[in-house]
């Protein structure tokens, strides 16, 4: 296995090269002698054990723990990807391409968003690209608003699931897998001459209010520490996203405010959604002139339902402190109906193509589903 943590062991402490060590050397023994997932949870649990070992001790600061633990995982998730990775782009289990699904940061002012904003509909959409046979499916994920408790638990997820995950600190990491087939780590877990991009689904914010009338994609939003996640139009440019890198036949769809609203600076005067369109070459879907509403996505069309999943889920956030389910939500983000959204449109934007308007109920019919 080509897996090298030295760019990582070498700016840390020795306690957390230690424990990202225990990870990696845990990993060959448990591929050679099966139980996979119980010697993969097991060599985490046995790492972050040893990082509160040294907290205890005073070796470490205790502010220092989230963020050792997340270089950790990242690791973990590496050295899986380097070992079992490339199997996903097997031609004859995954004829169907690789299909995308992007989580951003859901943070917001206000509180109109929380955790499970962009959590829940990710994995309502993996559940249904599994259902349509699907077998090749990339979680990518912003490195930026979740903790280290959210991410062992969607590589958990994903492990059970049979996907891959990855969590991005900014664009250009999203360029390396959609060119190259790279994860965070540099390691080629797809290879895009055999394997291309069939879908692409993004639930994340979108703005350009908060960017000064130039739109983004802003997959990390307000982190100021990771502006690079949030992409602009000419940000695609400096991409250079590989057209080769995409299926004759992709789609794309933004579950994201404004992605096909033209602003003053929009370039060229075109939106983000069709300069995607134009590099891709995929067909995409997005809002123009609108917000995506979020608040409805558990809402049951039956009221006793309903009921049931509000009593379920008041347990689960007051009492057992859990901000999301894995098993998903009801449904998808729609279009907003309040102030500032009246002139909302989802449009179909497809390369150098005028965009066309299409009712919300036609959306999956569009994408081919």
């Amino acid at each position: 296995m080509d897996f090298n943590i030295g760019n990582l062991v070498s700016g840390v402490i020795g306690a957390v090269a230690q424990a990202a060590n225990a990870v990696v050397n845990a990993l060959s023994p448990v591929a050679e002698g099966g139980g996979i997932f119980g010697g993969i949870a097991a060599a985490v649990i046995g790492a972050a054990t040893l990082v509160a070992n040294v907290c205890e001790d005073g070796g470490i600061d205790e502010d220092e723990i989230d963020e050792l633990l997340a270089e950790i995982y990242k690791v973990f998730v590496g050295a899986f990807m380097a070992m079992f990775g490339n199997e996903g782009s097997n031609s004859e289990n995954y004829g169907d391409g690789d299909n995308i699904v992007i989580s951003g940061d859901y943070t917001s002012q206000g509180g109109h968003y929380i955790k499970r904003s962009f959590i829940e509909p990710a994995i309502k959409r993996i559940n249904d690209l599994k259902n349509q046979g699907k077998k090749d499916i990339t979680w990518i994920v912003a490195n930026s608003g979740y903790d280290s408790e959210d991410k062992k638990k969607l590589i958990d997820y994903a492990s059970a699931n049979d996907i891959k995950i990855m969590f991005i600190d900014d664009k250009e990491q999203l360029a390396d897998y959609i060119n190259k087939g790279k994860d965070e780590n540099g390691t080629t877990i797809e290879n895009r001459d055999e394997n291309k991009i069939s879908t692409v689904t993004v639930f994340s914010h979108g703005s350009y209010l908060e960017y000064g009338s130039q739109f983004k994609l802003a997959l990390g939003y307000k982190d100021e520490e990771k502006p690079d996640l949030n992409i602009s139009t000419e940000d695609l440019y400096d991409m250079n996203i590989d057209k080769n890198s995409f299926s004759s036949e992709s789609t794309t769809w933004f579950e994201s405010c404004n992605t096909g609203t033209i602003t003053e600076k929009s370039v060229d005067g075109e939106s983000f959604a069709q300069k995607w369109a134009d590099e891709t070459g995929s067909k995409t879907i997005a809002l123009a002139d609108g917000r995506t509403d979020y608040k409805d996505i558990n809402t049951h069309e039956n009221k006793i339902d309903h009921t049931i999943w509000k009593v379920e889920d008041s347990v689960r956030r007051n009492i057992l402190g859990e901000e999301y389910t894995l098993d998903g939500c009801e449904n998808y983000p729609v279009k907003s109906v309040e102030d500032g959204s009246e002139n909302a449109k989802w449009k179909v934007y497809e390369e150098d193509s005028q965009p066309e308007d299409i009712d919300q109920s036609k959306i999956k019919e569009e994408l081919g589903e």
